[in-house]
């Protein structure tokens, strides 16, 4: 390995080495290197021979110089030593009163703040916290005089806000600081509660805008489900006819003489609602409008020229059948032949006329046979005509031997006239379909749910039994003293029964309640 110094590559100290060795050694980090010996290695061991031989000749100089001056070197040592314990004995000293003054001042302060409690937040820390956790932090913080206030103002649309803290005050302060504070310091925390007054108010089930244009009634309707009771609906009579789509609209609508409000808002259940809403202009409330001309009806069938015009709102209508259609010409049955409206034949689509206006409609008919027919048969006949007052009448008249004709109409009458013999039939008279119908008791009365020879041959304490428990009053036994052996019948076997005279009865008869009732047995002679 060749080198071009004999300086070392680690530490670049100067390289050393022995006479005669091929190694050299640094003093400081132990680095070894061969030598490569060459001229110029030669005169570096040559150098370093003088330079050696040279120090080690200045070394000897100083030597010398050092001993001269070592007495006065230990003289400094010692005053040295002497100092340096002085800067540690002040250094502890100083150390000693910072601990002292600590100490002090630990003691000082906690004789200060003896019986007192550290808060760090303000008095606005603890607005719109719950109140319940308000009072645990105080409880921590180590007061032990907590009040709590409860502030009655809120209403219902504020219920959120019941049990949240208000404010807090410690001996009357509610905006103290972070500070100390005496544990016996009176905090009062006052909280939200709902007033008394507006605890039951209710919720508006709608807004304002809700209701504009809305038919009053419904709106009345949802408000008293909701408890609202004390609703003043106020009508405007302004409409005419023409208008009268907006019968019953409301225009405007105030909650305690304000239309301010919305959904979910709260009001107390007596607050005024004022509802305003037009109506039909008095004058002009019984106008119905013409639906159609005189021409547009001929020969259209009489039931479609009735329903257009009850439509309209006419309803003093009357039928006037033609009984002219023979058993051939049945495509005639229910042609209409005339129409006349306030005695009129040529009249026009779009006049307003009084509701009342009487329409007649003369129309081809076939007579047809009612009597016999099923009831519901021809009430439902006459309602699709037009007919809306019609009483069905059950005549209560079947005896249980005659219950298959039940339901047969007897009779149909039109204002008290037989329909048969009617020739005008308008369609608000009153309508009364009379019908067969099992006999019925009333109060006073007993339908009989046995025949009398039912009650032949069975004993007569039985019988009488059975009549009171139907309900009679009047049930009285009656011995004949007809037996002499008892061998035909036996003593106090039925022989008859009399239901105020009557022997023959059958089930469902119907008799008086009080009734005498004698019931007839065999019985010994006394």
């Amino acid at each position: 390995m060749k080198s071009n110094t004999l300086i070392c590559k680690r530490c670049k100290a100067p390289l050393e080495y022995e006479e005669g060795s091929s190694v050299m050694r640094c003093p400081h980090c132990g680095y070894t290197e061969k030598i490569d010996e060459s001229d110029e290695i030669t005169r570096e061991r040559i150098r370093a021979k003088t330079y050696k031989e040279t120090e080690l000749g200045k070394r000897n100089i100083e030597k010398e110089i050092e001993l001269g001056g070592k007495q006065l070197d230990l003289e400094k040592e010692k005053l040295g030593v002497t100092k340096t314990k002085y800067i540690i004995f002040t250094s502890l000293a100083v150390v000693a009163i910072a601990t002292i003054i600590v100490l002090i001042y630990v003691v000082v302060t906690n004789i200060q703040h003896m019986g007192k409690v550290h808060i760090e937040q303000a008095s606005d820390y603890y607005i719109g916290m719950d109140y319940e956790v308000t009072c645990n932090l105080l409880k921590e913080a180590g007061f032990e005089h907590i009040i709590g206030r409860s502030q009655e103002t809120l209403t219902m649309q504020e219920k959120e806000l019941v049990g949240k803290v208000i404010q807090v005050a410690i001996d009357g302060n509610p905006t103290f600081e972070d500070d100390w504070f005496a544990k016996d310091a009176v905090v009062t925390v006052y909280y939200g509660a709902l007033d008394p007054k507006r605890a039951n108010d209710i919720r508006i089930p709608l807004s304002r805008t809700d209701c504009i244009g809305k038919n009053y009634q419904s709106i009345i309707d949802q408000l008293t489900t909701e408890g609202f009771y004390n609703i003043k609906p106020v009508s405007f009579p302004d409409l005419s006819m023409d208008l009268q789509s907006q019968d019953g609209k409301i225009t405007r609508i105030t909650i305690n003489n304000s239309e301010e409000f919305y959904l979910g808002d709260y009001f107390p259940a007596d607050s005024i609602i004022q509802i305003d809403y037009h109506t039909m202009d008095p004058e002009r409330i019984t106008d119905v409008m013409i639906p159609a001309s005189y021409d547009s009806y001929v020969e259209k069938d009489y039931l479609s020229v009735c329903k257009e015009f009850i439509t309209a709102g006419f309803n003093n209508i009357t039928l006037l059948p033609k009984y002219d259609v023979h058993f051939y010409e049945g495509s005639k049955v229910g042609v209409t032949q005339t129409v006349t409206v306030d005695g009129e034949s040529t009249f026009l689509k779009g006049v307003w006329l009084p509701y009342d206006t009487e329409v007649r409609v003369a129309y081809h008919a076939k007579e047809f046979k009612y009597i016999g027919e099923d009831y519901q048969k021809i009430s439902d006949m006459l309602s699709s005509i037009g007919f809306t007052n019609i009483e069905l009448k059950p005549l209560d008249d079947l005896k249980m031997d005659e219950l298959k004709k039940s339901g047969e109409v007897v009779s149909v009458l039109i204002n008290e006239k037989e329909l048969s013999e009617a020739g005008e039939l308008n369609l608000l008279a009153q309508v009364e379909i009379q019908y067969h119908s099992e006999q019925q008791a009333t109060d006073n009365e007993i339908k009989i749910t046995a025949t009398s020879k039912d009650f032949s041959g069975e004993n007569y304490k039985d019988v009488v039994t059975t009549l009171e428990e139907m309900g009679f009053t009047n049930v009285k036994p009656v011995a004949l003293g007809d037996l002499k052996k008892g061998w035909i019948h036996g003593e106090g076997e039925v022989k008859e029964i009399s239901i105020g005279g009557v022997t023959k009865f059958a089930v469902g008869e119907v008799f008086d309640k009080n009734v005498e009732i004698l019931v007839s047995y065999h019985s010994f002679p006394e």
